[in-house]
């Protein structure tokens, strides 16, 4: 009896492991030459996180700079690449094959400054063995004939080395409103802000106008000078909120704070932001 329970336990979890067989990849991509198959998997998602941004983790909520919300198939593909190999090399070979393509780089980061390996694997990618040496992973994001793409690359602890692709292929038209976690957590960052401010002011507005809520807004700011940081917030904050009563949104359903850098961590490697809070 123990040894039917052990031989299908290993048969579930090979299963687990494995998942369905590795399909080619599409628009004439190829992986790694020395790069041996590990996992793969495929389903429908509806709210995507393609994240823009160095991550950071305040109060079990993952935030990141900026990302983008999709909806579509997803496949994610894992490779394991041999110990003497670096994980740049496997990434760049990949990262060159998507620029040669004509692929538009969104987003890339490397080593720290893409924040924590264990976010990356356990809250994004949602698979453990790629938690690896924050020091040594590479991660891009990009888009190529109507599909998204994220990149990622890193060594374990054990010197194991990894590389992940997840590809996404979604309609720009059903891509999920920037706003869906609003109604769950209550509170998100505005994207676009304040590298494009017309653009962000728009999609609030849009948002309001259709949803009917009062928000508040606070502006963090980075700095070494407390004051200064919280009156530069403090003013980045009225314009948005002026912007806002511009286009016609009530008074009343409006309030904005700056708070300086009195919350750093909020900030990750952004020297600006604004959180949308339901009110």
């Amino acid at each position: 009896m123990l040894r039917v329970f052990v031989t299908l336990a290993s048969f579930l979890f090979g299963v687990a492991v494995q998942g369905a067989d590795m399909p080619s990849l599409p628009a004439d991509l190829t992986v790694y030459d020395l790069a041996e198959e590990n996992r793969y998997r495929s389903r429908s998602v509806s709210d995507y996180r393609l994240v823009l941004g160095a991550v950071v983790k305040i109060d079990r909520q993952v935030r990141a700079d900026q990302d983008q919300r999709l909806a579509g198939e997803l496949q994610q593909f894992t490779w394991e690449i041999p110990r003497s190999h670096e994980p740049a090399e496997p990434f760049e070979a990949m990262r060159s094959q998507l620029q040669s393509l004509g692929a538009k780089m969104l987003y890339e980061c490397a080593g720290r400054a893409c924040g924590a390996s264990n976010i990356w694997a356990n809250d994004l990618f949602r698979y453990a063995t790629l938690y690896g040496r924050d020091d040594s992973q590479r991660y891009l994001a990009a888009q190529l004939n109507g599909q998204h793409l994220a990149l990622y690359a890193v060594r374990r602890g054990n010197q194991r080395v990894y590389l992940h692709l997840d590809l996404i292929s979604s309609d720009e038209a059903v891509e999920a409103a920037w706003y869906a976690p609003l109604d769950g957590q209550g509170y998100r960052v505005l994207p676009h802000w304040p590298e494009s401010p017309e653009l962000a002011v728009k999609q609030l507005i849009d948002w309001m106008a259709q949803s009917g809520a009062s928000v508040r807004l606070v502006v963090h700011q980075s700095g070494t000078d407390v004051t200064l940081a919280q009156r530069e917030s403090e003013r980045h904050a009225q314009v948005l909120r002026q912007q806002l009563l511009d286009a016609g949104v009530e008074a009343n359903r409006v309030e904005a704070f700056g708070v300086g850098n009195l919350v750093p961590s909020v900030l990750g490697a952004s020297t600006q932001l604004a959180v949308v809070i339901i009110r």
